[in-house]
């Protein structure tokens, strides 16, 4: 009895030694686990760098006799000698003809064949030589030392309306092409139905001018809540913020920009917020008073985007507001765009830098085929935005991060 129980033992541990030999000697199988990327039923056979010519062709052969026995349409495909690297490829409808091929000695491993593509980008990138600096630096990651703003035609804001809330808009601009729009005024009554100060029309112009905007495709709508001085009230602001968020709907894609400022004003900073809640994406200055952003508002809203400046030499503007309220820094110094004259002015602040932002706002949204948060889109923008580029950045609360995007 004990003698059998021996010889079962050994018969038991010859057939696991024998298993665990085949599992040891099985090549491996590389890169078949992704169903989406892998040929199904192709293969790349590598054999050992110290097979020789002769014993390649001996195993080919095998092969080949293997194939031909299953009765199916299996064969190889290609032969592949290059220096040490032999092997070959095939084309196998059964999961156990390439487990039995595994097993044979030349065989170093199996790979299964992928789908592999071109590494160019999927942009269609519009050139435009000869820009203004502000646009231009916010497609650099390093200061340039060109003048071309590329962009992609295909996502440069259409299908997105951006709301400046500002002095209105001289919508007649031939720089505008017929994409800006008057929508409201909380001024007047009745309404000029313009911009008679020329502020809005320079913010709407960086957002979506021909030649001096960000989003080339992109649809301006003029909120005006300030005068022809520039000024107006908390009261007015929020006016302009309660009727842009009845103007937006579900799956829209809408972005604000608001050069605009004062003290400190919880009801500001709550109408934004729930305007952002809503699924409006805020831009904002702020401010120009060199001070902390968290004094005024609506720079120092929770939900909004708070821009601050800097000068074409990388310097961080010296009237800009700055700290942990605010959020990024834009391009703010002598930035040329729009008028309300039919022609252009040069002037510089915060103001000058929110409607970058906005601009890159309303590119980001028409390059995504869903509509994104604008918790998704302000936190593309901080991690997307290049850091530590700007010198002389106030405080070390204050997020030294440029606006950046590439042509994508």
């Amino acid at each position: 009895m004990m003698h059998r129980f021996a010889v079962l033992l050994a018969v038991l541990g010859a057939v696991i030694c024998a298993n665990a030999a085949a599992v040891k000697n099985t090549a491996p199988l590389l890169s078949c686990e992704d169903a989406k990327t892998r040929v199904d039923g192709e293969y790349i056979f590598v054999l050992h760098e110290t097979v020789t010519d002769k014993e390649k062709e001996r195993h080919i052969a095998e092969v080949k006799k293997l194939l031909l026995s299953s009765g199916n349409s299996s064969h190889l495909m290609s032969n592949y000698t290059i220096n040490d690297f032999k092997g070959y490829s095939a084309k196998l409808l059964d999961d156990g003809l390439r487990d039995k091929i595994r097993l044979m000695p030349e065989v170093k491993y199996v790979e299964c064949s992928q789908i592999v593509h071109t590494y160019q980008s999927n942009a269609d990138c519009t050139n435009q030589k000869g820009a203004t600096w502000g646009i231009v630096r916010t497609t650099y990651r390093d200061k340039p030392t060109v003048d071309d703003y590329s962009y992609n035609a295909a996502a440069a804001g259409e299908n997105v309306k951006v709301y400046v809330i500002d002095t209105g808009i001289f919508t007649q601009h031939p720089d505008f092409e017929g994409r800006a729009e008057w929508g409201v005024d909380f001024v007047d009554s009745p309404s000029p139905r313009d911009d008679l100060n020329g502020h809005g029309t320079h913010c709407a112009g960086t957002v979506m001018s021909k030649t001096w905007g960000i989003a080339k495709k992109a649809t301006a709508i003029a909120v005006r809540v300030l005068d022809q001085n520039g000024s107006g009230t908390t009261k007015g602001v929020i006016d302009g913020i309660n009727w842009v968020a009845d103007q937006h709907s579900s799956g829209a894609k809408t972005v604000a920009s608001m050069s605009l400022g004062g003290s400190k004003s919880t009801s500001l900073n709550n109408a934004v917020d729930s305007a952002v809640s809503k699924g409006v994406n805020f831009a904002v200055a702020a401010g120009n008073e060199a001070q902390d952003a968290c004094n005024t508002s609506p720079a120092s809203a929770s939900n909004c985007v708070s821009v601050m400046a800097s000068d074409e030499s990388d310097q961080f503007a010296d009237f800009s507001n700055y700290g942990r309220c605010a959020h990024i820094i834009a391009p703010g110094v002598d930035i040329t765009s729009t008028w309300n004259n039919g022609g252009t002015k040069t002037i510089s602040g915060t103001s000058m830098a929110t409607p970058h932002v906005a601009g890159v706002m309303a590119k980001y949204l028409s390059s995504q085929s869903t509509t994104s948060s604008p918790k998704e889109v302000k936190d593309w923008l901080i991690n997307n935005a290049t850091p530590n580029k700007i010198n002389g950045v106030p405080t070390s609360r204050t997020p030294n991060l440029l606006l950046f995007m590439d042509c994508v």
